[in-house]
């Protein structure tokens, strides 16, 4: 039997991920699941809240509740989510959290959802227009814009900190309003 591990920045289960996820699998796929903060208290996981000037993620606790945390620091934590699973049998770990990370170890095929999901964004924008992007955190952003034009003539979409040079911060305009879904949705 296939097993796919799934690996997220918070804690697990994840049924809101992991749900969607087994109804694009082939039939009979075992499903493992391991958060970077399973095995930490509640005064590790406070530990890792981040300082002013740290590089933020958001993510969602077993309770529901969210947390945000320092990216750097979830490093070795989700590395031992990985090689936990790998323990576990899984032949192809996936890293659901839309966030970038230094490379993280690994024995199996490690997919990370970042990188599909901007490669797949990519090939459909292909340059041709804006890109709205959602944050859950107004602050989550950090100065970034992303750019879609195919200036380098790749069509790729690139992020950038700090102001846009061009036309100053990126703006974006509500097109309708509606109640937010319940948790960030973006990150894991």
């Amino acid at each position: 039997m296939p097993s796919l591990g799934v690996v997220t920045i918070g804690q697990s289960p994840r049924a809101d991920l992991t749900g969607e996820l087994a109804a694009y699998l082939p039939a009979g796929t075992r499903v493992l699941e391991r958060g970077a903060l399973d095995d930490l208290t509640s005064s590790a996981i406070a530990a890792l809240a981040p300082h002013a000037d740290e590089d933020t993620l958001t993510s969602r606790l077993r309770g529901g509740e969210s947390v945000v945390l320092d990216r750097r620091r979830l490093v070795p934590l989700l590395e031992g989510a990985v090689f936990a699973l790998e323990r576990e049998g899984a032949k192809l770990n996936l890293l659901v959290c839309t966030g970038t990370f230094p490379p993280i170890r690994h024995r199996q095929p490690l997919l990370d959802a970042e990188r599909l999901l901007v490669s797949g964004v990519s090939a459909v924008v292909h340059g041709s227009g804006p890109l709205g992007v959602v944050v859950p955190l107004a602050g989550r952003h950090g100065g970034a814009w992303y750019d879609a034009s195919p200036s380098d003539g790749a069509g790729e979409i690139h992020r950038h900190r700090g102001e846009r040079r061009d036309r100053g911060p990126a703006r974006c305009r509500p097109r309708a309003t509606r109640d937010p879904p319940r948790g960030d949705g973006l990150s894991s």
